[in-house]
């Protein structure tokens, strides 16, 4: 759709899609989506609240969460934001942009940075562009540039008042930091996978008041990006209950944002900028054939480390037959797609792949034997 899609129209497929996926035998527990303002009317119109994070769908409820980036991103656009003051609780002083401003002069004046990744990227001219990245808004919200701040206001170098933006950032590099866990081996306990009693459920169970009272006080301006956080964690408190009916006992939280989704649509714009319904489909029976082309380094969020590589399609002896390399993809290709020649496509894709992995590797070769 190039207008968008109206919240009526998405309440319509969000209940489609919920059936086709309960048909072939899912349990759908929940839902992510993102700020647009037609998404958050529909789910607000199927029942969707901060404290009451479900809709209701055929007797059924299913939990809604916000996309963690996307909140994140709104968070940084809010302390960018100069127009109105932003309060914090418990501090007098506003969270200041200048502050940020300042932290970047300072460190830019430094051989040895307390902030290393904070450069004027992530400061002057944000555009649409910049904006958009998940990173720049997760290096300046992050625990270094707090610290940075707290160091300098006692070295003299930053204004007492400068404590409020360096708590600022730090509330929400925690949150992201749970919303944001992967695996249980992370050195930050925050990014783990979260059950109850977890460091990271207890922390976020711990900022909820903070978030309630920060909604209040900048009641003035358009934060609709806090009461998000505040649905995420009663979303999630919910769905970790919900769970152990399925004997799940953890949760990685990065498996419900929505990189791998913006990652596929990264790859689908390199071949077709703005595809319609048909380009689409034509474009994704392409990557799923050769599955190598990779997002690019500026997609808006990081890249995945199960997203699939050629050394995945590869089989462990290069002497065995091309034909190996793909025959399972072909089959997962032909049965998803119904195309009705595999043989060509398998051939394409084999094709591909071996030229494509002799080029790197004869690269490889060639760069060490310089």
């Amino acid at each position: 759709s190039r207008k968008g899609l109206r919240a009526s129209e998405i309440k319509v497929i969000t209940k489609a899609v919920i059936k086709i996926l309960k048909e072939e035998g899912f349990n759908v527990l929940g839902l992510t989506t993102d700020q647009c303002g037609n998404f958050q009317r529909a789910f607000k119109e199927l029942g969707c609240t901060p404290s009451n994070p479900r809709i209701t769908v055929e007797d059924s409820s299913y939990y809604v969460l916000n996309d963690a980036p996307h909140l994140l991103k709104s968070a940084r656009n809010m302390l960018y934001d100069q127009k109105k003051p932003l309060h914090f609780p418990s501090f007098k002083d506003p969270a200041s942009w200048q502050d940020i401003k300042r932290l970047a002069y300072l460190e830019s004046t430094r051989s040895l940075k307390l902030a290393p990744k904070l450069s004027r990227r992530h400061i002057e001219n944000l555009r649409f562009g910049t904006k958009m990245k998940v990173n720049l808004a997760a290096q300046v919200l992050s625990r270094s540039v707090s610290k940075a701040i707290d160091l300098l206001i006692v070295d003299g170098e930053m204004s007492p008042s400068s404590a409020a933006t360096s708590a600022y950032c730090l509330l929400f590099n925690n949150i992201f930091d749970v919303f944001n866990g992967s695996h249980s081996a992370c050195k930050v306990p925050l990014r783990r996978p979260v059950f109850l009693g977890s460091k990271g459920m207890k922390y976020l169970e711990s900022v909820l008041p903070t978030l309630m009272e920060l909604d209040d006080i900048n009641h003035l301006r358009r934060v609709r990006f806090i009461k998000g956080w505040i649905q995420n964690i009663n979303a999630l408190k919910g769905l970790i209950l919900d769970l152990k009916e399925y004997n799940i006992k953890y949760l990685s939280l990065r498996n419900l944002c929505q990189d791998p989704l913006e990652l596929m649509f990264s790859k689908v714009r390199q071949i077709c900028k703005n595809p319609d319904s048909k380009s689409f489909a034509d474009v994704y029976a392409r990557l799923a054939t050769a599955s190598l082309i990779r997002a690019p380094a500026s997609a808006n969020c990081e890249n995945f480390d199960h997203c699939l590589s050629a050394t995945e399609l590869l089989p462990t002896q290069f002497t065995a037959p091309a034909e190996e390399i793909v025959s399972i993809e072909i089959e997962n290709v032909e049965s998803v797609l119904n195309y009705e020649d595999s043989t060509s496509i398998g051939k394409c894709g084999t094709d591909f792949v071996y030229r494509n992995c002799v080029s790197y590797f004869a690269g490889y070769l060639a760069n060490k034997n310089e």
